[in-house]
């Protein structure tokens, strides 16, 4: 059987840029292993990559637009299909009006 903890997952929501990526690089820098939520995958795959190197750390990226009705259901069930459990939620994803 795996080791439960193994399967225990930060979730952060806008995790591409800015705070997001401050709270990734904080929380893999602790050990913690990491499910990346954003629109844009291509910048996701490069922390979860530079995160791995840099402390051994697993990251399920996610990309997905959290302003689509629905979404929330679609990032759950690529955590549920992927064995994870979330233990912790940065709730990240904003948008701004100019």
């Amino acid at each position: 059987m795996a080791d439960e903890a193994s399967n225990r997952i930060v979730l952060i929501t806008g995790a591409s840029a800015g705070l997001g990526d401050a709270f990734a690089r904080a929380f893999a820098a602790r050990g913690r292993h990491l499910a990346l939520v954003a629109r844009r995958v291509d910048r996701l795959e490069t922390l979860a990559e530079a995160l791995a190197r840099q402390y051994g750390t697993r990251s399920l990226v996610i990309g997905c637009d959290l302003g689509r009705y629905g979404a929330e259901a679609e990032v759950l069930g690529a955590v549920d299909a992927a064995g994870l459990q979330v233990e912790t939620l940065v709730n990240n994803a904003g948008y701004s009006i100019p």
